[in-house]
C-alpha cells in the first residue's frame, strides 16, 4: 500500500495506472508516426509528445470515471473490456474538445484511429495479463498474524477476499478460542525475527491487544527496526478495505489513531471545490434539470420539487431539496425506507432515480452552505434518533457536512435497514478520518461511474 494524502492506494494499481499511461502516450506517437511515415509527412516531435501527454492523461481520467480503478470490482472479462472500450470513447469525446479549441494538435483521422486502435489492444492486453500475474500469491504480500480468535477470523475472512495479500500463519497463544482453520495455525517461534526473514514476511498484524503480555516485544521491535511493518488489526482493516470497521473499533484507538484534520486552511478549499463543481454541475444539467421539472408536472401535476428535513453538520437540520420521484401521498402511512420496486415511485421517477437526475437540485443545498459536495448521506432526523440509540459512534458522522455523493455512497449499495446503516457508517467514519481535498476529488471521478452504470439505485 502507498499512501497518498492519506488515502491508501494498493501498490499494483500505482503500477497498472502508470503502464496504461505509458501504453496511452506511445500509442499516440507511434499511430501518429506511422501515419505520417506512411503518407511521407513530417511533423513536429516535441508537439507530438506534448498532444502524446495531454491523451494520456484525459485517458487515465476517463479510465477512473469507468471504475477501472475500483479495488471492488468484480466484473468478468467481458465487463472489463465494455469499461475500457467505454472510456475510449470518452476520451475520444474529450480529445475532440481539445483538438476543436486548439485545430493545430490534430495530425488528422487517421493517425487519432491508429493511436486508438493500439491503445484499446494495448491495455486490453496489459489488464488481462496483469490481473493474472498479481492473483499470484509469490507477488502478494505476504502477512503473519498473531491469534487465532474471533478477531483474527476477520483477517481469515478478508483473506478468503482480498487479492492483496496473503497470510503465511496464525500465531496461537496459551488459552486462546482456536477460531482459525488449524493448518495455519503454529506456535510462537523461538527466533520471531529469523522466521519472518526466512519466511520473507512483508507484515506482522496484532489481532487482539489481550495477548500483549505473551508476545516477546524485543523480537516484535526487532521485526520493526529490519523494516517489516507492525500493526494492529484496527489499522490492518483501515488500510486494506478503506473502511472502519464497528467489531473492532476502541475508543483508545480513536483517540490516538491520526487523521480528522479540519483545520480553517483544509475547510476553505473544500469549499472552493464544492463551489466550482456545483457550479460546473448547474452548467452542464440545466436543460435536462428543466426538461425533468416539466416531466414532472406532466406526470401528475404535482409539485416538482420535494423537501425533506434532514441532519446535517454538528446534529442542526435543514431542508434538503431533490426532484420528486414518489407520489404525492407517498408517506401517507409514516417514513419509509424505499424498497426495490418500490410501487410509491412514478415512471419518471424511476428513471431519474436509476440516473440520480433526482439528486441534481442538492447542488443549491451546497452553493447555500448547508451541504457539501462530497459527504455522508444526509438522513432524516427520526432515522438518525434511532441509529444513535442502536449503532455506537453513528452521531459521529454527522461533524462533517452531508454531501450530494460520498464514500460510502461508493462503496456500499442503497441501504434499506439498521444493519445496512451499520455497514455504510463504517466508510463513513473512515471518510471523516481521512478527509482530504485529494480523497474528494477521488470521489468525485469515481461517482461517474455509479451515475453512469446505474449502480446500487432504487
Amino acid at each position: 500500500m502507498i499512501r497518498v494524502f492519506r488515502q491508501y492506494i494498493p501498490k499494483k494499481y500505482m503500477v497498472l495506472g502508470l503502464l496504461e499511461a505509458l501504453i496511452s502516450a506511445s500509442a499516440m506517437i507511434i499511430g501518429t508516426s506511422v501515419i505520417h511515415y506512411y503518407l511521407n509527412y513530417g511533423f513536429d516531435p516535441w508537439k507530438l509528445l506534448g498532444i502524446a501527454l495531454v491523451f494520456s492523461g484525459i485517458h487515465s481520467i476517463s479510465m477512473t470515471l469507468m471504475g477501472l480503478y475500483q479495488r471492488r470490482s468484480k466484473e468478468g472479462h467481458a465487463g472489463l473490456i465494455v469499461r475500457i472500450i467505454a472510456s475510449f470513447f470518452m476520451t475520444t469525446m474529450l480529445m475532440s474538445l481539445v483538438f476543436y479549441t486548439f485545430p493545430d494538435l490534430f495530425y488528422g483521422r487517421r493517425s487519432f484511429g491508429l493511436t486508438i486502435l493500439i491503445a484499446v489492444l494495448g491495455i486490453i492486453y496489459i489488464r488481462l495479463v496483469f490481473f493474472q500475474l498479481t492473483d499470484k500469491e509469490f507477488l502478494k504480500k505476504r502477512v503473519l498474524v498473531f491469534g487465532t480468535g474471533q478477531q483474527a477470523k476477520l483477517i481469515e475472512k478478508l483473506d478468503k477476499e482480498n487479492s492483496s495479500f496473503y497470510v503465511i500463519a496464525y500465531v496461537a497463544f496459551q488459552d486462546e478460542n482456536l477460531k482459525i482453520d488449524r493448518s495455519k495455525i503454529m506456535e510462537l517461534p523461538s527466533d520471531l525475527l529469523s522466521y519472518v526473514l526466512t519466511h520473507q514476511i512483508n507484515e506482522i498484524v496484532i489481532s487482539d491487544c489481550v495477548w500483549m503480555e505473551q508476545l516477546a516485544m524485543d523480537d516484535l521491535i526487532n521485526c520493526r527496526m529490519n523494516g517489516i511493518d507492525v500493526v494492529n488489526l484496527m489499522n490492518f482493516i483501515e488500510k486494506e478495505e478503506c473502511r472502519i470497521n464497528l467489531d473492532v473499533i476502541s475508543p483508545e484507538w480513536l483517540l490516538f489513531s491520526d487523521g480528522f484534520d479540519y483545520s480553517e486552511y483544509a475547510l476553505f478549499f473544500k469549499r472552493i471545490l464544492d463551489i466550482t463543481a456545483s457550479l460546473i454541475l448547474l452548467a452542464l444539467f440545466w436543460p435536462i434539470m428543466l426538461i425533468t421539472a416539466g416531466l414532472i408536472w406532466l406526470e401528475d401535476k404535482g409539485p416538482v420539487f420535494y423537501h425533506q428535513v434532514r441532519v446535517g453538520e454538528n446534529s442542526q437540520l435543514f431542508k434538503v431539496i431533490k426532484f420528486r420521484s414518489m407520489r404525492v401521498d407517498a408517506e401517507k402511512a409514516g417514513a419509509q425506507w424505499a424498497k426495490k420496486n418500490d410501487n410509491r415511485i412514478t415512471n419518471i421517477g424511476r428513471f431519474i432515480r436509476l440516473t440520480r437526475i433526482d439528486e441534481l437540485p442538492q447542488i443549491f443545498n451546497v452553493l447555500k452552505g448547508d451541504m457539501s459536495f462530497v459527504g455522508p448521506r444526509p438522513e432524516r432526523p427520526n432515522f438518525v434518533e434511532t441509529f444513535n440509540k442502536e449503532i455506537p459512534y453513528y452521531n459521529h458522522r454527522h461533524i462533517v457536512k452531508p454531501g450530494i455523493t460520498g464514500w460510502a455512497q461508493l462503496c456500499y449499495p442503497y441501504g434499506s435497514s439498521t444493519q445496512d446503516a451499520v455497514e455504510k457508517l463504517q466508510y463513513d467514519l473512515y471518510y471523516v478520518k481521512n478527509y482530504s481535498l485529494f480523497l474528494d476529488i477521488l470521489i468525485i471521478l469515481q461517482t461517474a461511474e455509479v451515475v453512469l452504470w446505474g449502480k446500487g439505485s432504487r
